[in-house]
């Protein structure tokens, strides 16, 4: 994400906590994610592997309306783009530290992983 990006993302994560405070939330345990639900229905997974990192994905509002795009994690959407194949959702990782790219994927790249770091 870009940093000029970064507050509306702020605001928009704002907007999508209105009510929070009456939600009941609980989480899942699968094999492969951490299932996060608020009333009943999905908000996040968070997803152990992805790639080479770990994310958020898909991530939906309140009013149940999905926030991420489905590419590259579900392709089968139609008519949406099939570029930046590492976008996957919300993740954060950084790029060149300590000699390693962590950011990018492929040969030669950082993996990101939970409770791990594996270098290049």
């Amino acid at each position: 994400m870009q940093h000029k990006l970064f507050p509306m993302f702020l605001l928009a994560l704002c907007l999508a906590l209105q009510g929070v405070a009456d939600a009941q939330f609980k989480t899942v345990q699968q094999s492969d994610r951490i299932d996060v639900m608020r009333d009943g229905k999905l908000v996040t997974s968070y997803l152990f592997r992805s790639g080479t990192k770990p994310v958020l994905w898909p991530i939906h509002g309140p009013d149940g309306h999905k926030m991420t795009r489905s590419y590259p994690m579900d392709a089968t959407i139609p008519n949406e783009a099939h570029d930046h194949p590492h976008h996957r959702g919300l993740w954060m990782t950084f790029g060149e530290v300590d000699g390693g790219d962590w950011w990018a994927e492929g040969k030669d790249k950082g993996i990101v992983a939970v409770g791990m770091r594996i270098g290049p």
